[in-house]
């Protein structure tokens, strides 16, 4: 058997066989929950339209009610069915796990000699039928799950044909792309667990020999410890290798079905723009205003507000190496409170920096002042007002 020997459509029909001789009535049941959850939110899309147009037109007080009591039963199932295909999936999965594995062994036990055991290629198929026996459900969960994908896509795709064949051609085209991508996904997937099979059976064989009390006498013995774990390193390594390479092919497919579905891609020199938050908003003041030269003063009122505290530490550390007249901040920033700076100060370069509101233009220097509140009794140290 090669990596192009495997076929998805006939394992899918086998599994489908094992999983209806073993769980008939599961597999009935999840078929029916999965075609009701993949038309329950096709049925409340439409049953919402037709309450809205009722509202809006002229429709009788029994039929809003009965299209709502519609809307709330499709609300309810949509909520409750998944639960019940959980649930039956659950029972899918143990059923086949059985067959599976009695088949498997049965299967087994027909050898008559011990030549396929001393095979490595049969070793190798024989550890991933053992794998794949508690993953046998997921054959059948995943074809109706494709069939419960399909079902939603060919409601949405009519409701949108309804209201616009162009629209409903562009989700198509839209759609092709994705199924294209995870269809050959899959079948990497498939192909690169087959690859990297003869490795993980030998890691686990070194592991077995490290662990086992069979082989530890002689391991101490001729001192193999460091060399069976530098091999059971490099089988290791070899199997990460090929799962990151899978994870990356996976990782380019999703992003280019990304920048695909999203239509554009983020540029710094987009020709909408983009849109600045609060503190990019402050930064751009503070910029065009330190930019200006030639001035006598420049007032900052809050320069520090929308900041986080790294911008703001380094707003204040780029304007005291700035060679800059005086400024006056309307209000001084927290960097400056707890860093045991004086407001009033000279730094060397620069022209007199002070702090607080801004002067009167014609007021004879005085500062801005709030008016003072009325005097009111005081608190001595024992709390008895004086």
């Amino acid at each position: 058997m090669t990596a192009d020997g495997v076929r998805l459509t006939a394992s899918a029909r086998e599994a489908a066989a094992i999983g209806w001789s073993g769980a008939a009535l599961p597999v009935a049941g999840y078929a029916v929950t999965l075609l009701g959850t993949a038309t329950a939110p096709i049925a409340a899309a439409w049953l919402t339209k037709l309450v809205i147009d009722g509202l809006t037109g002229s429709a009788s007080l029994a039929g809003l009610l009965g299209l709502a009591a519609g809307l709330a039963t499709t609300g309810v199932a949509a909520a409750i069915l998944p639960h019940c295909s959980r649930y039956l999936g659950g029972q899918i999965g143990r059923a086949m796990t059985a067959v599976t594995t009695d088949r498997l062994f049965a299967a087994t036990a027909r050898f008559p000699g011990l030549r396929p055991f001393e095979a490595p290629g049969f070793l190798d198929r024989l550890r991933l039928a053992q794998e794949g026996t508690a993953r046998a459900e997921g054959i059948v969960t995943e074809a109706f799950g494709l069939i419960r994908s399909a079902v939603s896509v060919i409601g949405f795709v009519g409701s949108v044909l309804v209201i616009s064949p162009v629209m409903a051609l562009i989700v198509l085209c839209a759609a092709v792309p994705a199924l294209v991508a995870q269809l050959k996904l899959s079948r990497q997937r498939t192909t690169m667990m087959w690859e990297i099979g003869p490795a993980e059976r030998r890691q686990l064989f070194y592991g077995t020999l490290l662990s086992t009390i069979e082989a530890a006498k002689e391991i101490r013995l001729f001192d193999l410890g460091g060399f069976l774990r530098r091999r059971l390193m490099a089988e290791l390594a070899t199997t990460h290798a090929s799962k990151r390479r899978m994870d990356r092919r996976e990782l380019s497919a999703e992003g280019m079905l990304t920048l695909l579905f999203t239509g554009e891609q983020d540029r710094e020199d987009s020709s909408t723009g983009v849109v600045l938050s609060g503190g990019q908003w402050q930064r751009t003041a503070l910029a065009r205003a330190f930019l200006r030269d030639g001035r006598d003063l420049m007032i900052l009122d809050e320069p520090s507000s929308g900041l986080d505290p790294e911008a703001e530490a380094d707003v204040h550390a780029r304007d005291a190496r700035a060679p800059r007249g005086p400024y006056e901040p309307a209000h001084l920033p927290p960097a400056e409170h707890g860093a045991g700076r004086r407001p009033d100060r000279r730094p060397e370069g620069r022209g007199r920096r002070r702090a607080g509101r801004p002067r009167r233009p014609h007021g004879g220097g005085r500062r801005l002042r709030p008016p003072l509140p009325p005097p009111g009794p005081r608190l001595s140290r024992d709390g008895r007002a004086t």
